[in-house]
């Protein structure tokens, strides 16, 4: 069964100013979408799916089919009602006991199973809840998981009764019996701009619906360390906070950004168990920790942490699609950045205690590389073989020789060698043989040398060499006529020395 609602020019498309909801009905299934809910015309599935995709909660009995309700990404303004029909049969069924579940996909093949809280149950057999997203639901009955705490798991005290001291069930610390499991679901977005505003969180929650936001100097000591996944678009936002540590250790997922920055006390950032985000920006120069350590997809990511020395605590994937930016100038090496194979666009910045860039093992760059701002030699990626478009090497200082990719064979667009001011001799690039556009050298006071580019064979683009005042025009017209006047495009040469 596969229901689809064309949620369009019904009502000015239920944009704001839209004064009635759209109710969708089809076969005991109903959404109700509330005015102002959805900006663009949308198609809302529903359809039955062929089994759990994951395991309901210890002790939960099915009482309705699963229903997936796509497309997952979709968030809406305002909450939207869903009416689930379920088996409400059966002369002992307590409907204290029913409980609506969902099952929230990391996209990595793991779920999160939470309960959604606020649901009703009509005798007739229709849950009803709220929700400001899509995912599966599953109506089910809590059943009892166990109430004994003795040694054999039985209860065999004279009454009958469980035999601890309170007369209660199992109300110890091992978490077992009725030791309280948060299940429920954070329904809308968390703002917290105090720690008010979360105290007894984890006592009773372990995802979040919408997004989070945690602002604001109020906030000072909080305890997030029981969530596991952010649902709304708008992702993670902490900024402008006075919190020295940040634990969300136990969060998989983000479905929008992750932004940390301008909080002048956090020291130490835990997100271990993050799997997955869309874009990461963590900035701060007090951060002086950081555990990252189960990262495997996510959009862009930008580290400007300049407080932080080391990057062991972190795990990425070999290929990285999005841009990495990384200024990380107490760091002495890459740590998993490294070990990346494919990047699309890497920026370096002021990575002033890196000695070198021996550490990268980086085979490809499909866009740009970027050094701006290193100190000392330009040296390392040994591996590198393309750059697909840009590589640019900027304000080194400290360094006398830039020795770099001698494995690299093509530049896609543009080589840009600029403004380094203790730049003597330009080597390495022995594979180099083709820039498909620029190759710019300018403002280097110290250089003399351009041998390392004595293999190019080719410039698609022009071949800038400006304000070098140290080097030689024996080396500039050695150049030139090493790759032939005709495989150059263009020529823009001046102010460099005799």
């Amino acid at each position: 069964m596969n229901h689809r609602f064309l949620v369009a020019a019904l009502c000015a498309a239920l944009f704001v100013g839209c004064s009635q909801p759209t109710v969708l009905t089809q076969n005991g299934v109903s959404i109700t979408v509330p005015p102002g809910a959805i900006d663009d015309p949308s198609i809302l599935n529903v359809s039955v799916a062929a089994g759990l995709p994951a395991p309901l909660p210890a002790g939960v009995e099915l009482r309705s089919e699963v229903y997936e309700f796509t497309p997952h990404g979709i968030a809406f303004n305002e909450a939207v009602t869903i009416e689930l029909p379920f088996d409400a049969s059966g002369p002992d069924l307590d409907f204290s006991d029913l409980g609506v579940f969902r099952f929230e996909d990391l996209d990595t093949m793991d779920f999160i199973v939470s309960q959604v809280s606020g649901a009703s149950f009509d005798p007739a057999g229709i849950a009803n809840f709220q929700t400001d997203g899509f995912s599966w639901y599953v109506v089910g009955e809590i059943g009892e998981t166990g109430d004994d705490d003795d040694a054999t798991g039985d209860d065999d005290d004279a009454t009958g009764d469980d035999d601890d001291a309170t007369g209660d069930d199992d109300d110890d610390a091992t978490g077992d019996d009725d030791d309280s499991t948060p299940m429920e679901d954070w329904q809308g977005n968390l703002v917290v701009t105090d720690n008010a505003d979360v105290a007894g969180f984890c006592d009773q929650y372990v995802s979040v619906s919408g997004s989070v936001s945690i602002t604001g100097p109020a906030v000072t000591d909080i305890d997030l360390s029981c969530l596991q996944n952010i649902g709304g678009n708008d992702g993670l936002v902490v900024t402008g906070t006075e919190l020295t540590t940040l634990n969300l250790g136990a969060l998989a997922g983000v479905a929008g950004p992750v932004l940390i920055d301008m909080n002048q006390f956090l020291a130490t950032v835990d997100l271990d168990s993050l799997v997955s985000a869309g874009n990461i920006e963590l900035a701060g120069d007090p951060i002086t920790g950081l555990a990252m350590g189960s990262l495997s997809s996510f959009g862009a990511m930008s580290l400007q942490l300049n407080g932080l020395e080391s990057l062991d605590g972190l795990s990425l994937p070999t290929s990285i699609t999005g841009d990495v930016l990384l200024e990380l100038s107490a760091a002495t090496g890459p740590g998993a950045f490294g070990a990346v194979d494919n990047y699309e666009n890497l920026s370096l910045l002021n990575t002033l205690a890196m000695t070198d860039f021996m550490g990268f093992n980086t085979l490809t760059v499909s866009d740009s590389l970027s050094i701006v701002g290193h100190s000392g030699d330009v040296t390392g990626f040994q591996s590198l073989t393309t750059v697909g478009a840009d590589l640019s090497i900027q304000q080194v200082t400290g360094g006398e020789v830039i020795d770099i990719a001698p494995g690299l064979l093509s530049i896609g667009e543009t080589l840009n060698i600029s403004g380094n001011d203790d730049l003597v001799v330009i080597d390495g690039f022995a594979g180099l043989d083709v820039i498909g556009g620029d190759l710019t050298i300018s403002d280097n006071p110290q250089l003399d040398s351009l041998g390392g580019l004595m293999g190019l064979v080719e410039i698609g683009g022009q071949l800038s060499i400006q304000d070098n005042p140290n080097l030689p025009q024996t080396e500039i017209d050695l150049l030139v006529s090493t790759i032939g006047s005709g495989n150059i495009g263009s020529l823009n040469i001046g102010n460099n020395g005799p």
